[in-house]
């Protein structure tokens, strides 16, 4: 299975390269919006896009900003790219439809 991945400004973007050649459709942040784009600006891109957030950023915790929206912490800042991109590819195979995730995953 796989996820429709925005990855978080603040993880490497070839993070969402890993998950590409994984099967999943993702991008990274800075490839759509920009860099330095506001939380809530990213928070609504994704969900009138229906991407899951793929973040280390807790402030994507706080309910008002996931309100309608599935956010994916990882939570080891010191993680490489590859390791992020299979735990949310074992996470896919655990949990087929992003739908399903909790508001917040912690990985």
């Amino acid at each position: 299975m796989s996820y429709r991945v925005l990855v978080g400004e603040n993880l490497d973007p070839q993070t969402a390269l890993f998950l590409r050649n994984r099967g999943h459709d993702a991008l990274h942040v800075s490839e759509v919006l920009g860099s330095g784009t506001e939380d809530d600006a990213i928070a609504k891109y994704a969900r009138e896009q229906e991407y899951v957030i793929l973040t280390n950023d807790r402030d994507f915790v706080a309910l008002e900003r996931t309100h309608e929206l599935k956010v994916v912490l990882a939570t080891d800042n010191d993680m490489p790219a590859h390791e992020i991109a299979n735990t949310v590819d074992e996470l896919a195979e655990l949990v087929p439809e992003s739908t399903d995730l909790g508001r917040v995953t912690w990985v």
